[in-house]
């Protein structure tokens, strides 16, 4: 096709020149006639008129060789629009094709899923208390383990699974008929099958997507699995924090304070090991341990859902909020007045008496009376116990049996761990400072390991 243009280009080229140079020379030479017509010969004016008709006939051809290069080059662009047209309806045929043949399989693969999604459905019904450990306990563990022990290699659960992982991944890899990689277009496909499985179920298949670290899990396609997963935002909608009650969610506005709620007081159980520590029989007084990580906050951040923004803002203002609790300060307050009054009474302890009740004679106690005292601190009864001890106390004159004095002992070595740590960091406000560290630290420490069980983060 390029030649032929090359060659219409010349012609109009060549016949354009030929004809402005012929008219040229014409009009002077007919100027020349004219004038020698006139005042010398008027039998040029034969010539003349022959050279008009020679050039009118050079006018006429190149006129029809300029029509003929015009045909020409219409039905150049009629044969392209002719192939052009055939390319596309070959191309839109084959588009057909491909997606009557797509939707044929599709349609097959959703059925099936279906029917295992209402089965797995069906057993998480009538199985109750075979579920329970893993939507009561393992979501809100300190590991992985545990949850993943429950779904790997269940009959019900690890089929439905895979009949999911092979519907994405046919999405994925066939639901394309126009030449390009439109996942946009393939979520038309998936989002509806989305909408149709159960919360709880959403909740198993985002934990079982975590599972992309050991070599076993590598080699059966679990990274593959939950690049799936975040290529379809297959969680956009999902409410991991209240499995079975999605609904809860949406009782209060403030998300960032449902997550901490949920670590302080559903996986840590913080304020209630706070108050065990502070009243039950326990040697020495400590702050509990807040316990970030946990298969549910682990999904929460590292697929897109409803609530990983406000996941991420909880998080990352916990550490000062905790450090805020009032019930917190109140009890680190009252540990550290029930040490610092109990030590107060054992700086006076060598200088007291005591007394029987069968012997009012005050007599001075005793090293040996003080070690037993000390020492039978936390056991249930002293031999002392019914002795009644006496001596002042900032000015005052104090009367306790052994066995409230074992009581202020015990309080006293409970609080000591305390009091040192309160010391060391220069006051309360500096401790509080240092277990805001530690916890900032425990955030951070998620976040990599988010990331190091985040697929997407590696692409």
């Amino acid at each position: 096709m390029d030649e032929h243009d090359g060659v219409n280009k010349k012609i109009k080229s060549i016949l354009s020149f030929s004809v402005i140079l012929a008219l040229f020379l014409f009009v002077i030479w007919g100027v020349s006639q004219l004038f020698e017509v006139i005042y010398n010969n008027w039998s040029s004016l034969s010539t003349l008129i022959t050279t008009l008709a020679t050039t009118g006939g050079a006018i006429a051809t190149w006129m029809a060789a300029k029509r003929a290069a015009e045909s020409a080059q219409i039905a150049r662009k009629s044969m392209e629009a002719t192939m052009h047209l055939g390319s596309q309806t070959l191309e839109e045929t084959q588009a057909t094709n491909r997606r009557t043949a797509f939707e044929s399989r599709y349609n097959m693969l959703l059925a099936q899923h279906d029917n295992y999604h209402r089965q797995l459905c069906d057993y998480l019904d009538k199985n109750k208390e075979a579920v329970e450990a893993f939507f009561s306990k393992h979501i809100y563990d300190t590991t992985l383990d545990k949850c993943f022990s429950f779904l790997t290699g269940h009959q019900i659960i690890s089929r439905y699974m895979r009949v999911l992982y092979h519907l994405l991944k046919y999405v994925r890899e066939n639901g394309d008929f126009s030449g390009k990689d439109n996942v946009k277009f393939q979520k038309n496909y998936t989002s509806p099958l989305r909408s149709t499985i159960r919360n709880d179920v959403l909740l198993l298949i985002a934990v079982n997507a975590l599972n992309v670290r050991d070599e076993r899990a590598k080699s059966s396609s679990y990274p593959y699995y939950q690049q799936l997963l975040h290529d379809f935002d297959f969680f956009e909608h999902a409410i991991f924090m209240f499995p079975q009650t999605p609904n809860e969610l949406f009782v209060q506005d403030d998300w960032p304070g449902k997550v901490q709620n949920l670590v302080l007081k559903k996986q840590s159980k913080f304020i209630e090991n706070l108050t065990q520590s502070a009243d039950e029989e326990s040697r020495s007084f400590e702050i509990p341990e807040v316990r970030i990580f946990s298969p549910v906050i682990m999904v929460m951040t590292v697929f897109e859902n409803p609530m990983k923004r406000d996941a991420l803002q909880a998080l990352n203002s916990l550490p000062m909020n905790l450090c805020m609790e009032e019930e917190l300060h109140s009890t680190i307050d009252d540990v550290l007045k029930k040490h610092s009054y109990a030590g107060e009474l054992r700086d006076k302890l060598p200088t007291s008496e005591y007394t029987l009740k069968s012997n009012k004679t005050p007599r001075k106690i005793t090293d040996e009376m003080i070690n037993a005292l000390e020492n039978d601190a936390f056991r249930s009864t002293c031999n002392y116990d019914e002795f009644t001890f006496g001596f002042y106390v900032s000015g005052v004159y104090k009367k306790h049996t052994g066995k409230d004095l074992r009581f202020f002992l015990k309080n006293y070595r409970r609080g000591v761990d305390l009091a040192h740590q309160i010391e060391k960091h220069s006051g309360k406000d500096g401790y509080m400072c240092q277990l805001m560290k530690i916890n900032e630290e425990k955030v951070s420490n998620l976040y990599a390991e988010t990331a190091y069980y985040n697929v997407s983060n590696t692409r």
